[in-house]
């Protein structure tokens, strides 16, 4: 209920479904201009190849 569509079952609330709040969210601007910021998630160790860290890139390029 109030997922996609409005429900008959909430007739107190007035606001958007949860998908139309998600939908109008904005996302924030990534800061570019800073220096690069590489978050390491994880370390996989592969035979032949070595050590490879796994990140997202935060902010930075």
């Amino acid at each position: 209920d109030n997922v996609f569509e409005k429900s008959d079952k909430c007739p107190w609330y007035n606001g958007p479904t949860l998908f139309e709040a998600i939908d109008a969210a904005a996302m924030p601007n990534k800061p570019i201009d800073k220096p690069l910021r590489l978050p390491i998630q994880d370390v996989y160790k592969i035979s032949g190849i070595g050590t490879v860290p796994v990140g997202k890139i935060e902010t930075g390029t």
